[in-house]
């Protein structure tokens, strides 16, 4: 997999908050963070908790210096190590937003990985992946509602949760 930034261009991070709406006293998990941009509009728009999940060698500075006067937690990690280590922790995120890199194969990688982590979205929470509209992402999470916005080559697929915890087949939570 690529270690590639590709910064969401400021059309389609416009249309993603929009679409969010108010974002205060929410929290807020910023999967493949790259520079920062979204969880730290997240933080200016008054979500909190907000977690910034990135690897990358050369964004660990400036995440940590940008982020710290927003009150963005910076997590240096692999996402899918990152994530575990959340749901590890007890961690909720009522807006989980996930950015890896294109054409690569990871939008099924990501919607198996918060699948099997379903604890870390808050009931009635949302989970958005940026893609490439090349690269179409798995009809995702049972008993989610799904929703697809494109922005020239890009694609937001949203996925909303009921207020409910999520089931599992056997009809327990999923952990």
């Amino acid at each position: 997999m690529s270690s590639r930034i590709r910064p969401t261009s400021g059309k389609v991070k416009l249309a993603l908050f929009s679409t969010l709406g108010p974002l205060e006293g929410r929290s807020f998990l910023d999967l493949f963070s790259g520079t920062g941009q979204i969880a730290f509009e997240a933080a200016r728009r008054g979500a909190s908790p907000v977690v910034a999940v990135e690897l990358l060698r050369e964004q660990r500075k400036s995440l940590v210096q940008e982020g710290k006067p927003l009150g963005v937690e910076v997590l240096i990690s692999h996402v899918p190590q990152g994530v575990r280590y959340l749901c590890r922790k007890g961690r909720r995120f009522d807006i989980i937003f996930a950015d890896p890199p294109y054409l690569e194969g990871w939008p099924p990688v990501v919607v198996e990985l918060l699948e099997s982590h379903a604890s870390l979205l808050a009931p009635g929470g949302v989970i958005v992946l940026e893609h490439s509209k090349r690269e179409p992402c798995p009809e995702g999470f049972p008993g989610m509602e799904r929703r697809e916005k494109q922005y020239g080559e890009t694609l937001l697929t949203y996925f909303h949760a009921s207020p409910e915890p999520l089931k599992n087949p056997e009809g327990g939570e999923r952990a």
